[in-house]
């Protein structure tokens, strides 16, 4: 048996699950339930009940995949209960659902096969299923590239893979199969029983595809063929949903699907699933192969397979049948040769020739080869029965995969359910070939290789197809469905259940911004006749730069095409005329920049590069990284960026579908053609502006993916003003979307944005589980230990409120640890304001509360200063007088800190401004500031880790008060690194990132943050800073003249002035503090020309101090 090691741990906390009684159905859910959750699990129950079709969307984080697990196994459970009932009441022996089920499960009771589009995706449900109380008997499908354990057929891919697979099982050489057919018995007729099956339901483990590998390979059984042989035994079918809408793969796989119930999560790729699995495109390599393969049987048939091959056990076909295989063969030529006969014509709207016909059309190229419906089914028999022959005659070392191809072909064309009116026939030149294809291509057609598609337009064909296999229900499930009426029309068959629910977290846990244009007002869009141009390129560059600078940890930033993508990041790479860094090393700068790989393989590595780097910034406070990927891709839906992995989502543009594509052509008309013969069908634009939308709502999914999650939207789009386009968003993003007129507004909004989104208390996730370790640690405790009696001893004190956060380690005297003063213990978990309060140093004159008398006080710092501005004082409610250190002790748990009045002031004023998450980040300041020691100077490392927190706090320069207060406990040896961070209002004005020279600067105003010196302050604060007389005379010499020709030059003609003027500020490190003050003495027009002086700078400064 396989082996999950944590569902012994799921077991003991899943004891006592809440259960709610949910349409009639006693539902146990694993956390306390939202409204949103509840109505969901309805919606589940009712359809099941009713055995009805459910079109059911909820935001990703919602915890959608949970709902429909417990809902559906809650139902299910009920209804085994109720029968097994019914069953006794009548006097007849209850057998296993198993057995009744086990010509293909159609049994009394449904099986759920519960199916997502990738194995991954599968995975995460098996983790949620596992969080349940439900323990089913689970089976899961997969490939052979995924389940093959074979040495010599694991390492190969495609076709290869199949024919070598197919060959070794029919020569009895492969292992691990012939293991399997032992334990069937001699008969082979007997099923290998579910290990899981004998075992209590509490007992059962649940594994994904890889716990499954693992241990039937431990087994020596074949994964592949075993997993084929428990899923009619198996309670859950999990499955990518292609093995179920693809009539070719469920034949192969013998998946029937009577009685049952199909879940299809991440539903938004059914609808081009489904219109796929039904359609076909033949090209030269198939002619080919097609060929290639009658000419083997031929062969078979002439010579024997005994003297062809040499070995036993293979049988030939009989003489006869090589003149029917000859005639085979020429009709495959003939087909190649009719389809090279078809006229090519001008695309109506651009593109490629083509020949473009209705469904009928193929039947009439068809019908002079003497293919019909009437011999088709010959043609069918006889590629299958090749097949068969060449798996026999194992020499070849290959099957008859082309021939089986044609086979489907005709299957779709002529079988029962045919519809010719939905499908759309389109034969176009083949791309050049190369290497064997092309080497082994037909010649029958004298050169024209052309390209035979056949194409479903409606994909209700396929899901038809499904019901009509006598289905119980069929349940949709995703984050993007909307609009849901046109998606229920798309596939064709009723749904009565449908649900668009909201979100589960708070408005302000949420930004969605439409960011019309860029930092230099060039329109951000990404239409065809303005995506290539340099400008937009280099405006999106710069807007990116931006935001890089603005968010924190992870940025996604999503691309309509690969095309565009690569497209920027080559322009990105250049160096401009001026020489300037590129686009590039501009966001290195803020955040490492890491682009969506081409290949499959090289994904996996790539996420978790990025999350390596996005981990160190959460740590560290400062870098991140950004990835570039794009709409549709591989990492627009299936991979989890929670919480610090997404900080925002960027939409660089409409990813829609490419406009002179065949496929999209041949789509747009037949659904024109459809809304004139029938009122309520989408129209062609409509449809193809709803592609659109739905990629991208799929990608701004990545954004919130629990409840405490929180994050930012950027549509960098000029189209999104249009309400269509809007109104395209799912309906939990509606409400909160805004315009920015300007990308200035960006920059004010994105900070303000991050303070405030932090969630306030536990979520009931956190409740229950806190609530479950209390019970558990309470039941345990039958003998208290001495350090038990002292918990208890402790629980008898008076209350005292707690943080809803994890409290930080005690930071009693962290200041004084710092100048070498003695530290105390601080009370067991404390909350923060009492750690801050105990944190400072005490002033002069005043004793330590809780400090021995004859202990020796070393040197004080100076006193606080007096709160002087009107804002704060208004804010906290003092002017400086002992307000405040009362407020302090009436606080709780105030009267044990060691805490001075003057430092209870100082805390007590920084609780009452700084908002909840700014004031933890304002004790993770003082830890790190505890961590640097007496000698701290000299760490590097933890300067910068400090200067980064003090900027994140201070960086506004809303709390100037606060700071300088804080600056004055700072050691003095430390105060020098760390004043440019506490006061920011120079780094304010040298960070910003002007979007290019010349370009508007989005940073915050000098004259917004800080009333403007006047000119004698200034020179009396140089004069200071300098300390010689001669070195100060010397610098109001050189910048006088500077100064007056700034006067009469243009902005352009004041870059090499400005230059001059910061060569002066640098040459005197104590002066560059003042860099952002001399700003108020420039001209207007100059203004913007000094902050990217200053900016240029910024970054070999900020190395220089770190």
């Amino acid at each position: 048996p396989w082996s999950c090691s944590h569902n012994a741990l799921v077991h003991q906390s899943a004891v006592d699950m809440p259960v709610y009684t949910v349409a009639g159905v006693a539902v146990e859910f694993p956390f306390e339930a939202y409204d949103v959750q509840l109505l969901y699990m309805e919606k589940v129950v009712l359809a099941l009940q009713r055995g009805e079709h459910a079109l059911l969307e909820s935001p990703t984080g919602t915890g959608k995949t949970l709902c429909l697990l417990c809902a559906a196994l809650g139902w299910r459970r009920q209804t085994e209960r109720e029968a097994s009932t019914s069953t006794a009441a009548q006097h007849r022996p209850v057998t296993a659902w198993a057995d009744q089920g086990a010509a293909g499960g159609t049994g009394r009771l449904p099986r759920i096969i519960y199916m997502s589009r990738t194995h991954s995706q599968l995975k995460q449900v098996v983790r949620q299923l596992r969080m349940t109380v439900h323990r089913p008997t689970v089976c899961v499908l997969g490939s052979r590239e995924q389940m093959c354990v074979h040495p010599d057929v694991r390492g190969k891919t495609g076709v290869e893979q199949v024919s070598c697979c197919q060959a070794l099982v029919a020569a009895q050489a492969c292992s691990f199969h012939n293991e399997l057919q032992r334990r069937k018995g001699p008969a082979r007729t007997a099923q290998v029983p579910h290990p899981e099956r004998s075992k209590p339901a509490a007992a059962r483990e649940l594994p994904d595809i890889e716990d499954f590998v693992q241990s039937a390979s431990s087994e020596r059984l074949c994964p592949f063929h075993f997993a084929r042989e428990l899923q009619t035994q198996s309670e859950v079918l999990f499955m990518p949903y292609n093995y179920l809408v693809d009539p070719a793969m469920r034949r192969a796989l013998n998946i029937s699907v009577a009685h049952d119930v199909l879940v299809f999560d991440e539903a938004h790729n059914v609808e081009k699933a489904c219109a796929e699995a039904a359609s076909f495109d033949l090209g030269p390599s198939d002619f080919a192969g097609a060929v290639k393969e009658i000419d083997r049987v031929i062969s078979l048939a002439s010579s024997g397979a005994a003297d062809a091959d040499g070995e036993e056990g293979c049988t030939a076909p009989e003489e006869g049948e090589a003149g029917a295989w000859l005639s085979m063969r020429q009709l495959v030529l003939d087909m190649e040769v009719a389809i090279a006969g078809l006229p090519l014509r001008p695309a109506p709207q651009g593109g490629s020739p083509r020949y473009t016909g209705d469904g009928l059309a193929l039947h009439a190229l068809l019908a002079p080869l003497n293919i019909t419906a009437e011999t088709s089914d010959a043609v069918i028999a006889m590629c299958d029965d090749a097949g068969k022959k060449l798996v026999q005659a194992a020499r070849w070392g290959s099957s008859a995969h082309h021939l089986r191809r044609f086979a489907d072909l005709l299957r779709v064309v002529f079988g029962a359910a045919s519809e010719p009116s939905t499908y759309r026939v389109c034969v176009t030149e083949a791309a050049e070939l190369s290497g064997a294809a092309g080497r082994g291509a037909a010649t029958a057609s004298k050169g024209a290789r052309r390209m035979l598609g056949y194409w479903c337009q409606d994909p209700g064909v396929g899901m038809r197809a499904l019901v009509a296999g006598g289905v119980r229900s069929v349940l949709l499930t995703s984050g993007t469905l909307s609009p849901l009426g046109s998606f229920a029309s798309e596939l064709g068959i009723p749904f009565p259940h449908r649900l668009e629910n909201p979100h589960v977290i708070r408005a302000k846990q949420i930004l969605v911004g439409v960011v019309p244009s860029g930092p230099s007002g060039v329109e951000l869009t990404s239409k065809f006749t303005h995506r290539e141009t340099p400008q937009y390129k280099a405006e999106l560059g710069n807007a990116l730069v931006n935001v890089a600078r603005l968010v924190p940890q992870g940025v996604l930033v999503f691309f309509p095409s690969m095309a565009a993508l690569s497209g920027a990041a080559e322009q990105w790479g250049k160096r401009g005329s001026d020489g300037g860094p590129t686009v590039l090393e501009r966001l290195e700068k803020h955040k490492r920049v890491i682009i969506e790989p081409r290949g499959q393989a090289e994904v996996a590595p790539v996420i978790e590069r990025f999350k390596e780097h996005v981990a160190i910034a959460e740590r560290t406070g400062v870098g991140g990284a950004v990835l570039f990927a794009v709409c549709r891709g591989r990492l627009s839906e299936g991979v989890d960026f929670s919480d610090s992995a997404c900080r925002a989502v960027v939409i660089t543009g409409l990813p829609l579908p490419p406009v002179y594509d065949p496929k999209v052509a041949l789509k747009r008309e037949y659904l024109d053609v459809c809304r004139r013969h029938s009122t309520g069908r989408l129209s062609g634009h409509e449809w193809y502006d709803q592609q659109a939308m739905r990629a991208v709502n799929q990608a701004i999914g990545r954004v919130i993916r629990h409840v405490r999650d929180y994050g930012a939207v950027l549509l960098f789009e000029s189209r999104f003003k249009l309400p269509k386009y809007r109104e395209g968003l799912s309906v939990w993003l509606r409400a909160h979307v805004r315009v920015f007129d300007q990308f200035g507004q960006v920059a004010v909004a994105l900070p303000r944005f991050y303070r405030e989104a932090t969630p306030d208390g536990p979520t009931p996730e956190q409740r229950r589980l806190a609530e479950a370790v209390a019970q558990r640690q309470s039941v345990s405790q039958a003998a208290p230990t001495a350090p038990a009696r002292q918990r208890e001893n402790l629980q008898c004190r008076p209350a005292v409120p707690v943080a809803s956060a994890p409290a930080p380690p005690p930071l009693l005297d962290v200041l004084q640890a710092a100048r070498g003063q003695t530290s105390r213990c601080a009370p067991l978990r404390a909350p923060p304001q009492q750690q801050a309060l105990a944190a400072l140093p005490t002033p002069k004159g005043e004793k330590h509360e809780q400090q021995p008398r004859q202990q020796q006080q070393p040197p004080p710092p100076p006193p606080l200063q007096t709160l002087q501005q009107p804002r704060l004082q208004q804010a906290t409610g003092c002017g400086g007088g002992p307000e405040p250190a009362k407020r302090a002790r009436t606080h709780p748990g105030a009267s044990e800190s060691a805490a001075t009045p003057k430092a209870q002031e100082l805390v007590e004023m920084a609780r009452s401004v700084l908002s909840k998450a700014e004031f933890k980040e304002y004790i993770a300041m003082l830890r790190a500031l505890k961590a640097l020691g007496p000698h701290g100077a000299a760490n590097g490392d933890g300067i910068a880790a400090v200067r980064a927190q003090a900027r994140a706090i201070f960086g506004p320069a809303e709390y100037v008060a606060v700071a300088e207060s804080t600056l004055r406990f700072v050691p003095p040896q430390l105060r020098g690194p760390l004043r440019s961070a506490f006061l920011p209002v120079a780094a304010a004005a040298m960070s910003t990132d002007a979007g290019s020279r010349g370009g508007t600067s989005i940073g915050l105003s000098i004259n917004r943050l800080a009333k403007p010196p006047c000119a004698k302050a200034f020179m009396q604060s140089a004069e200071a800073l300098i300390g010689s007389a001669a070195a100060f005379r010397d610098f109001q010499t050189a910048i006088g003249p500077l100064l007056s020709q700034l006067k009469g030059c243009s902005p352009a003609d004041a870059e090499h002035v400005l230059g001059k003027v910061h060569a002066l500020f640098w040459s005197v490190p104590a002066l560059r503090k003042l860099r952002a003050s001399f700003a108020a003495f420039l001209p207007q027009e100059h203004a913007g020309g000094w902050a990217q002086t200053c900016a240029s700078f910024a970054y070999r400064e900020e190395k220089s101090t770190t």
